[in-house]
């Protein structure tokens, strides 16, 4: 079993300053939106980068920025993979 947060759907519009889209947590009745679900229907993971408006709060760790960050860059370049993924389902 895994447990899933969800994130909300990205626009088909990727920012043209960092070439990534935009995501961040989904919210269901005040909490987050999540699930467990079967490992056997888990794709792949997602490399995620906090979005902030100015330099990044130097409270932002690694351990705790999904905490403390409300959105987030979804790098669809992190690897061969997921950039072959994005081109096939992505709609220009």
């Amino acid at each position: 079993m895994a447990y899933i947060e969800w994130f909300s759907p990205f626009s088909r519009a990727v920012d043209t300053r960092t070439d990534m889209y935009s995501v961040s947590r989904s919210l269901a009745e005040g909490g987050r939106l999540c699930s467990v679900v079967d490992v056997r229907r888990v794709v792949r993971s997602a490399h995620l980068s906090p979005r902030s408006a100015g330099p990044v709060p130097r409270e932002w760790t690694s351990d705790n920025v999904l905490e403390l960050c409300k959105a987030f860059w979804l790098n669809s370049h992190s690897d061969r993979h997921m950039f072959q993924l994005f081109e096939d389902t992505v709609p220009s």
